[in-house]
């Protein structure tokens, strides 16, 4: 059945991922976009594709549009406070770009489909190649109003319980011998 529902998503996303292609290439390259209208995997597709995803690439793009926000370009994900993000943040449009670690992108980029696939593309281009990307935002520099914390003691060493008497009577059952509990005997 799982096989059967991969073929079939990959069949309905073939024909879009062809049309973008199409598209661009007669569109003049990779610099020339075209307006995508089309929602859901169909749009992601053809948007990603514009963008310059190709092969594995294209449909993990897709794949993650679908997961992050279902393909939907105007979606909105609040987050709460984090030590990068002090003020909290919002993940924006289909990619779900986060408005702190990624400030680069204006909101009307984010919930535009071929602007956001750009994002999408150039940030997982930078870290696919290990380049530099957008700077990270600089940590709070206020002090934290959370008094200091002691380092927790050392964890004891993990201990190995004696198995129930019920375990112990299936086993037995099942022909297996108990092995002993304690290291020094194994």
């Amino acid at each position: 059945m799982k096989r059967l529902l991969v073929a079939v998503t990959a069949l309905m996303l073939l024909p879009a991922v062809l049309l973008g292609a199409a598209l661009g290439a007669l569109s003049g390259g990779s610099e020339a976009t075209m307006l995508v209208v089309a929602r859901g995997s169909a749009g992601l597709a053809v948007a990603a594709a514009q963008a310059g995803f190709t092969g594995q690439g294209l449909r993990l793009a897709v794949a993650v549009g679908l997961a992050e926000s279902g393909g939907n370009p105007a979606a909105r994900g609040p987050n709460p406070p984090t030590p990068g993000c002090p003020a909290g943040s919002t993940d924006r449009g289909a990619w779900q770009l986060n408005n702190c670690y990624h400030p680069e992108v204006a909101d009307a980029c984010a919930d535009d489909l071929a602007c956001a696939a750009k994002a999408t593309y150039r940030i997982s281009a930078a870290a696919a190649t290990g380049a530099p990307g957008p700077p990270t935002p600089p940590a709070p520099t206020t002090p934290s109003s959370r008094p200091p914390t002691r380092p927790s003691p050392p964890s004891p060493p993990p201990t190995r319980a004696a198995p129930s008497r019920l375990a112990t009577a299936r086993l037995a059952r099942a022909g297996c011998r108990r092995r002993p509990t304690t290291p020094s005997t194994w």
